[in-house]
């Protein structure tokens, strides 16, 4: 079939692709600068709002006939923002709770955009996504520099997360890059790539041992084992993760034999950091709000010997139940029956196709990967390209699977036409949506300047800042605040949880 038929206006989409490899390019260098926001958390977001804005205008352009062809997924869809929008009818009414629908719809419909790019415009989205896997390069050269420091000057620091100021936003999007290049999309699917894909994905490996991420970790040992008992061609999809752990671990040793003190983190901590005692606050914030939740990134804990005070329970299962209550139950029940539906095809296609989800699904298990930005907006293209590839399944036949062997037929239409009034419903959805993040971001904007403002006064004038409830984060933004209709913060009191010891989170 035409391309040019479904995807009308081409170089309009590739350039809106093209902006959002170049965003992480930008962030992992650290030239993603804005003078109007001091915090590179807040830049991200900011960022991120913009790209979303791009793909919502780009799913606008789509010609209503193209999602005749993407199966039930536009009817899932309109079913996941319908939900949202009860959510903003009867729950929680503030600023920061709308933009919060208004961001999760986007993303959801950027995930939906990009699969319709890849399916349409496979070579160009391809080869954009094996870039978009390579866009930590400047760290793996400053790296490279701090290292090379250290070692002429002993007394200096080794560094490489710049304006990561959290290593778990680094963990948390160096993991979905690592799942990109185990899959070998676009120009890395060539052998005379497996050099680079090592090199780079055991540098990324070394950086979750460096930074002891242990979730990030258990995620990767996991996807494997599930690779070794339900994956085909079993020895060609764990090769490649083998000989990167081999290469991490080699250069995890010989760095911290080289350098004493490289401020490494332990893997073997044995508390939970705090997210049992996170998970239990969810579950009464839900029973006591099961209805519509408390409110999107209306969730603040303090948790003083961990964490301070945070603004997301380290699990998008407990997240979405207590700030969505009923409907994020339902949302899980939606996210883990199409994940099903995905694994059951899985003889159909490689195995990292199905196995690269798995693995920032369960990282987001035990972590805020579903809430950071970066990683956010990079979950959300591993999704779409999977489901890219797992409707192109539908014309092969289950039975005809022999040992792995399959031959594909040209792909065609499947499911039933989605009704017109349908589609004009998802696009209704969809400009709502870009509407209300557009305008929510602008309400808060000043808010966080004022928040930076203060912030800064009280580290200049105090040597140990106690933290405040609206100092807090991250959720929505670095700090969080809740911003009412009214103009004003509302300083929220969250509970103050003991943890047994302080550790690392």
């Amino acid at each position: 079939m035409a391309m040019t038929q479904y995807l009308p206006i081409k170089w309009l989409h590739r350039a809106l692709a093209l902006i959002a490899v170049i965003w992480f390019f930008l962030a992992f260098s650290g030239y993603d600068y804005l003078p109007i926001l001091h915090d590179s958390y807040d830049t991200w977001r900011f960022y991120q709002v913009a790209v979303l804005s791009l793909f919502g205008v780009g799913f606008l352009l789509l010609p209503l006939k193209t999602l005749n062809t993407l199966g039930n997924l536009p009817y899932y869809l309109t079913a996941v923002l319908l939900g949202f929008m009860v959510l903003a009818l009867f729950g929680v009414k503030n600023v920061t709770a709308y933009l919060t629908y208004g961001v999760g719809s986007l993303l959801l419909i950027s995930g939906l955009y990009a699969g319709t790019l890849f399916r349409y415009d496979a070579k160009w989205m391809g080869n954009l996504f094996a870039l978009l896997a390579l866009s930590a390069f400047p760290m793996l050269i400053r790296f490279c520099m701090n290292f090379a420091f250290k070692i002429m000057i002993p007394e200096g620091d080794i560094s490489w997360n710049h304006t990561f100021s959290n290593i778990r936003y680094l963990d948390d999007v160096v993991l979905p890059l690592l799942a990109i290049l185990w899959l070998r999309p676009g120009f890395l699917a060539d052998k005379k790539w497996t050099t680079l894909i090592t090199i780079f994905s055991g540098f990324y490996l070394f950086n979750l041992f460096m930074d002891g991420a242990r979730s990030a970790l258990l995620s990767i040992g996991i996807t494997l084992i599930f690779i070794a008992f339900f994956g085909t061609n079993k020895k060609a999809a764990l090769k490649l993760p083998a000989l990167s752990i081999i290469f991490a671990l080699v250069l995890y040793y010989i760095v911290n034999f080289i350098i004493a003190d490289t401020n490494a983190h332990a893997l073997a901590r044995t508390s939970s950091s705090g997210r049992a005692e996170l998970y239990l606050q969810s579950i009464i914030l839900f029973k006591d709000h099961w209805l519509f939740g408390i409110g999107g990134s209306n969730f603040k804990v303090f948790l003083p010997s961990v964490f301070g005070a945070t603004s997301h329970p380290h699990s998008f299962i407990f997240h979405w139940m207590a700030e969505f209550g009923l409907i994020g139950v339902l949302f899980l029940v939606g996210f883990f029956f199409t994940a099903l539906k995905l694994f059951l095809r899985r003889k159909l296609m490689p195995c990292w196709i199905w196995a690269a989800p798995a693995m920032v699904s369960m990282n987001a298990l035990f972590s805020g990967a579903f809430v950071y930005p970066l990683s956010q907006f990079i979950s959300i293209l591993i999704f779409a390209y999977a489901f890219h590839l797992y409707l192109a399944t539908f014309p092969l036949d289950l039975r005809s699977i022999n040992h792995g062997k399959r031959t594909h037929t040209p792909t065609v239409k499947i499911s039933l036409d989605y009704p017109l009034l349908g589609m004009l419903l998802l696009k209704s959805l969809t400009f709502m949506a870009l509407c209300t993040t557009l305008y929510m971001t602008v309400l808060t904007l000043p808010h966080l300047l004022r928040l930076e403002e203060e912030h800064q006064t009280m580290f200049n004038s105090e040597s140990t800042i106690d933290i405040k409830p609206h100092f807090d984060g991250p959720s929505l933004w670095q700090r969080n605040p809740i911003i009412l209709f009214d103009g004003t913060q509302q300083i929220i009191h969250p509970p103050k949880i003991e943890t047994p010891e302080k550790e690392e989170s």
